[in-house]
């Protein structure tokens, strides 16, 4: 059985990327299996500005974020609870507000609405005084 793993392009800027080693992206992690350079030959080591095909991700880093090699398995998981929590606060905040804006926004309707019903009332008031006074006549 043929198994494929996603596989990544990336353009090192800053250092070097080795196989086995273990490398992080955004929300994405993954041990090196192989990489490939441009022709399509296996390398062990990628330098600067070298692009090359990684492939061992378990899941795709989306485009563009900065990719990391780390030293251990360990060390992934820490970086990466890390960022899941940065991000979950950030949707917290973003949820929280959008929140705030539709209570708001309901609060002014609801405060619209009983202000036509106020008048509303007034109106059918003074139209049943007027009523009585004329039946008074």
């Amino acid at each position: 059985m043929l198994l494929l793993s996603h596989y990544t392009c990336p353009f090192s800027k800053k250092e070097n990327f080795s196989s086995r080693k273990k490398t992080i992206s955004g929300l994405a992690h993954a041990k090196v299996r192989a990489m490939f350079d441009h022709s399509g030959t296996v390398v062990t080591e990628a330098g600067l500005s070298d692009a090359v095909q990684i492939i061992g991700w378990r899941e795709l880093p989306n485009a563009g974020e900065e990719i990391l090699e780390v030293e251990n398995e360990k060390r992934a998981n820490q970086v990466m609870k890390f960022r899941n929590a940065k991000i979950n606060e950030q949707k917290s905040v973003e949820h929280k507000v959008a929140a705030e804006e539709k209570h708001k926004i309901h609060r002014v309707s609801n405060e619209q609405s009983i202000l036509q019903s106020t008048r509303r009332f007034f109106i059918c008031y003074k139209f049943l005084m007027i009523s009585f006074s004329v039946m008074k006549l």
